[in-house]
């Protein structure tokens, strides 16, 4: 059985993909927004590392979600 907590990054990352495309989003758009680097955002766009919920927070307006918790439970359901 695969770990929850990959599984669910995993998920996130894949939403936030498809959903960049679909908006128009950039890696840039998403470094700014979130006050980090883009290779920081990159790192985590390739799987290599796990999604903070204060990154989320910052760039879930960028995707048209007011916080958090809407924006995962978008991308988890």
């Amino acid at each position: 059985m695969g770990n929850g907590k990959h599984q669910s990054n995993d998920r996130l990352t894949a939403y936030l993909r498809d959903t960049m495309k679909a908006k128009g989003v950039t890696q840039a758009d998403m470094a700014i927004a979130s006050n980090r680097s883009q290779s920081y955002i990159a790192k985590h766009l390739m799987g290599a590392a796990t999604w903070r919920l204060d990154d989320v927070e910052a760039i879930a307006p960028l995707f048209g979600y007011p916080n958090v918790l809407s924006f995962m439970a978008a991308a988890l359901c």
